[in-house]
């Protein structure tokens, strides 16, 4: 898995997010899994998720490749 989530380091440490850790990111339409890197070149209140990643579903659904298309 190669795709990534961007995270601010005061938003990481409020959900208790590690850098490397995998996160689940969610919307009413649908769930992918995401390794977090923490950066402080993300604004605060706001994430990144670079598109390309190919949609790879598990058994229930959750995406497993990171691509954010699952969540609009």
């Amino acid at each position: 898995q190669n795709q990534a989530i961007q995270i601010n380091p005061a938003d990481a440490l409020v959900r208790g997010i590690a850098d490397g850790e995998m996160v689940k990111v969610l919307s009413d339409r649908g769930i992918t899994m995401l390794c977090a890197r923490i950066t402080g070149r993300i604004m605060q209140g706001v994430v990144a998720i670079p598109v390309g990643a190919w949609y790879d579903p598990d058994g229930d659904g959750v995406d497993r490749g990171g691509n954010p298309n699952i969540l609009l």
